[in-house]
């Protein structure tokens, strides 16, 4: 078990709307990367509901096969995305590792599948964007800091 210090267990005892909504004392930086990851799970989400609704438009009901388990499986991808997303917001250095890991997945994803799809790549650019944010100085400050500093994530402004 992972453990990110007691000021973050505090955190999760919060209910998730305020977890989701709690933007207070972030950098500038891990901000738009939280807000841009969250964008990216809603659009990933969107773009196959849109898909699974032109494909039976156009092919049928034979098209719910093949897409209704691209859905689920763009649903649950995307509230683990959320889930990384906030512990990534709240000092998690490994959701950091995750989401990175995500996005890396996604943007290859999106390469070999450009050529039918296209629409994914929107859903890679947003989350390089909002990769290379948490890697900046501020996201290395913010995630870097270690449990014992008294400082991790938004724990300390609490």
């Amino acid at each position: 078990m992972h453990d990110d210090g007691p000021a973050t267990e505090d955190l999760r005892s919060r209910p998730i709307s305020q977890r989701l909504k709690n933007l207070r004392g972030l950098p500038q930086e891990i901000s738009a990367s939280y807000v841009l990851w969250l964008v990216s799970a809603a659009y990933s989400v969107i773009l196959h509901t849109t898909t699974l609704f032109s494909s039976v438009g156009t092919y049928g009901r034979g098209a719910l096969v093949l897409d209704v388990p691209g859905l689920i499986f763009a649903i649950l991808i995307s509230v683990a995305v959320v889930y990384l997303a906030i512990r990534m917001k709240e000092g998690a250095q490994w959701a950091r590792v995750a989401l990175t890991i995500v996005c890396a997945l996604t943007v290859i994803s999106s390469l070999i599948s450009i050529m039918t799809v296209g629409m994914g790549i929107i859903t890679a650019l947003t989350q390089i964007v909002a990769t290379a944010l948490m890697w900046t100085a501020a996201g290395q400050r913010w995630l870097g800091t270690s449990p014992r500093s008294g400082r991790r994530g938004v724990a300390a402004e609490s």
